[in-house]
């Protein structure tokens, strides 16, 4: 933790007293163990970050799209399923516990 708040620290002066490339592959280099070390000591969580990102890339645009198509349409009882839908238990339940454990808004 200590090597990664030295590298926030010193990331402008190391910017500015090399040049771009080379000042790259020295953070790259620096951040290399740290990654090594995160991907191997706790694996299981870029399974969970790349489990949250993919549903959040599903069911965001999924979802907006839907609102958008029940908004635009001159139809009321779409509007009125989506309603009734919203209201029900097990709906709130569902958005509750996908926005507390994977941050999905829907």
């Amino acid at each position: 933790m200590k090597k990664l708040l030295w590298i926030v620290l010193l990331l402008p002066f190391m910017l500015f007293a090399q040049e771009s490339a080379s000042a790259l592959e020295s953070i790259l280099d620096m951040l290399k163990p740290l990654a090594d070390a995160y991907l191997g000591k706790f694996g299981w969580a870029a399974q969970v970050v790349s489990i949250v990102g993919s549903l959040r890339l599903v069911f965001k645009p999924l979802m907006t799209l839907l609102d958008v198509y029940v908004k635009a349409t001159p139809s009321k009882e779409d509007d009125n399923l989506v309603s009734e839908i919203e209201k029900k238990g097990w709906y709130k339940t569902l958005r509750f516990v996908l926005d507390w454990i994977a941050s999905i808004k829907l």
